[in-house]
């Protein structure tokens, strides 16, 4: 069942959220995408936020870590936040 229902809410919500590794060649769903997670693994993963560019409705950015606590640097940061709108 709670397959299902996390199928379900994957589908439904599968045009405003969307987890950062799951965006292989879709551009489309980037612009559109309002709910964005990530996960920090390595070092080298800091590379994947410059698909953010393509962002313009972004209005969270989940940094989601597993076993270690990586934090963005504040030039990253700046790059993501100042180019958002409300």
């Amino acid at each position: 069942m709670h397959d299902l229902i996390n199928d379900l809410a994957q589908t439904a919500s599968s045009k405003l959220c969307i987890r950062l590794e799951e965006s292989r060649g879709s551009d489309d769903v980037l612009e559109q995408s309002r709910h964005m997670s990530y996960s920090i693994e390595r070092e080298g993963d800091f590379e994947k936020l410059k698909l953010l560019s393509k962002s313009e409705q972004l209005r969270t950015l989940l940094p989601i870590s597993t076993w270690c606590s990586r934090n963005l640097s504040k030039r990253v940061l700046h790059n993501i936040l100042s180019r958002l709108t409300s």
